[in-house]
């Protein structure tokens, strides 16, 4: 949550309230706490943002209605196809994610399955994450810059996103 306005003092403040309402995954995957989600997001002294059209949804779901809906956006030509793909060798990219909606546990099986078939497949991942096992054979790149990841997706002749849900998929897009 962030106040837009300046502090004026001791219990004093000019402005509104703001909050971006940014993790439908987070509402998604933990139905337990949805009474308590619910009921923050329904302050009447909070203006909400959305982030997403499935953050707007969820909003209406619970009964606010978003002064604004802003998506994540990209810069016009700062991703673009640089390689043709029909030059490009047998990698599949993806993201790594440690987040359960991520669901790196399928993408680890489908990329056994494919190595399995088409051996001389190279399977390549970006991004962290914690406590997860990477299976041997898969290259790790860690985080990367938008240069590196534009140069990345320009290696993949495939490109997964295995996520069960995405708040803005910027890495699909």
């Amino acid at each position: 949550m962030v106040n837009i306005g300046a502090h004026l003092g001791a219990g004093r403040r000019s402005g509104t309230l703001v909050q971006l309402a940014y993790d439908y995954e987070f509402w998604m995957n933990n139905p337990d706490l949805s009474p308590r989600i619910r009921a923050a997001m329904k302050r009447t002294d909070v203006t909400y943002i959305s982030t997403s059209g499935a953050v707007t949804k969820m909003l209406r779901e619970i009964g606010t209605e978003p002064y604004a809906t802003v998506t994540a956006g990209l810069e016009d030509g700062e991703f673009s196809v640089d390689l043709p793909i029909h030059s490009r060798t047998h990698v599949v990219g993806f993201p790594l994610r440690s987040e359960p909606a991520k669901d790196m546990p399928t993408m680890f099986a489908a990329a056994s399955l494919i190595r399995h078939a088409i051996p001389h497949v190279t399977f390549t991942c970006f991004g962290g994450a914690v406590g997860l096992r990477v299976p041997e054979g898969i290259v790790t790149r860690g985080r990367m810059s938008q240069t590196e990841l534009r140069a990345f997706y320009n290696q993949c002749s495939v490109f997964v996103l295995s996520s069960r849900h995405e708040g803005w998929g910027l890495p699909g897009t």
